[in-house]
């Protein structure tokens, strides 16, 4: 445009001139006794040297303009670079419409390309009952939920700014994590104040509990009528306690102490202790070990093992609504031993499956999924892993793997 300007502005100024010389001339023609051919020569070389000039005044404007055009788009193409590179999604609006987007609206929007967002009105993609909140002055921020091409909404912090009138740039932030930190630090605050309680409770029982153990260690051990009774509650007492110094653990955790332990033994130990309420329900506990697994010894925790190993059988005995079989499959591969609960429960919806073990979601009506968190942390200090599978009205598979060589401890 400018070098159209100057192009018109430079011929104008030409032809005044050539026209002034020309006039001069044929004036010189009438009042002096000039040769025709010579001021005709005269004219020509005029024209000739003013031609020359608003040429190389025609170049030399065009030669800046294409060096400042150079310079616009080598520092365009930095801009450019720059934007593609912040790690926010960043949109440029006109008059609502999205003109520009940078790679992380990409990923933000669930989006194949681009051209799946350019063109769009930016309230395509706002919650419908906030679309009005948006761009009330010429700079700010608001909270508000955004939709992906998917319909999935995210809590987006918007922070917006006014070029022109109806030009918007906006940069968006995900709040996703941030109200996953305060959910985190919420459930913190909760374990803690369970963790309180659990040590007061503990403390409440213990009391009565060493007296009653006291007692029966002084009753009449001569009475044989009784004696398989006093066995069974000393067994019994015994348990109580155990869970009471779980409660203590809950408020003040102790280090692992690891040992080389017979896995077969642990869980036969375990099933003996299950099968008192599995009885109740006409549940039977079926041991299947292969033969490559009968001896296997595993660097453990015995009583955080039993612990993990108590809690997936209670929780496969919830699961049955009616009689049936949990099945314990044992089987070694390479350095790994795979120790599978198998139950004949009413199973597990698969979008519930990827929450399990997360604080606090249970599927059961009366759980609070502190059980299966825990377990999952016991099962993770024990550098293994636990696997979760189950199909709705068939059953569900909890499969630990454990390390059978000793662990390597930090």
């Amino acid at each position: 445009m400018l070098i159209s300007l100057s192009k018109i502005s430079g011929t104008r100024a030409f032809l005044s001139i050539v026209f002034t010389v020309i006039v001069i001339s044929l004036f010189m023609l009438y009042m002096v006794d000039v040769p025709i051919n010579l001021i005709i020569l005269s004219i020509l070389a005029i024209a000739l040297i003013l031609i020359t000039i608003e040429r190389f005044y025609i170049i030399k404007e065009k030669d800046k303009e294409i060096h400042n055009n150079k310079i616009y788009r080598s520092d365009l193409d930095t801009y450019e670079m720059f934007l593609e590179q912040i790690p926010v999604p960043i949109i440029f609006l006109h008059r609502k419409k999205i003109t520009k987007v940078n790679n992380k609206c990409i990923q933000f929007f669930q989006a194949e390309s681009k051209k799946d967002i350019l063109g769009k009105s930016i309230d395509t993609f706002i919650k419908h009952e906030e679309k009005g909140e948006i761009f009330q002055h010429m700079r700010g921020s608001v909270t508000t939920e955004f939709s992906n091409l998917n319909r999935k909404l995210t809590d987006v912090k918007t922070f917006y700014h006014q070029f022109n009138h109806g030009e918007y740039g906006l940069v968006l932030f995900d709040k996703t994590e941030e109200k996953a930190n305060e959910r985190k630090l919420q459930h913190s605050e909760q374990l803690s104040v369970i963790g309180e309680l659990a040590a007061g409770i503990a403390h409440e029982i213990r009391n009565p509990l060493t007296s009653i153990m006291g007692f029966l260690q002084l009753m009449d051990e001569k009475d044989e009528s009784t004696k398989t009774y006093k066995e069974i509650m000393a067994t019994e007492l015994n348990r109580i306690n155990l869970i009471v110094n779980e409660l203590l653990l809950l408020s003040k955790p102790k280090e692992f102490e690891f040992e080389t332990k017979n896995l077969v033994e642990i869980i036969e130990t375990v099933v003996t202790i299950a099968n008192t309420q599995a009885i109740l329900y006409n549940i039977q506990i079926e041991v299947d070990c292969h033969k490559n697994a009968e001896n296997v010894t595993i660097n453990c925790e015995e009583n955080k093992l039993k612990q993990v190993f108590l809690n997936l059988l209670k929780n496969g005995i919830e699961a049955m609504s009616k009689a049936g079989k949990i099945v314990i499959r044992i089987k070694k591969s390479n350095n790994v031993v795979h120790i599978s609960f198998i139950d004949q429960g009413l199973g597990i919806p698969k979008e519930k499956i990827s929450n399990l073990g997360k604080q606090f979601y249970t599927t059961k009506s009366e759980g609070t999924g502190l059980g299966l968190m825990i377990s999952m942390n016991i099962i993770k200090e024990h550098n293994g892993e636990l696997k979760i599978s189950s199909e709705e009205g068939v059953g569900t598979e909890m499969k630990v793997i454990l390390p059978c060589e000793p662990l390597q401890r930090n």
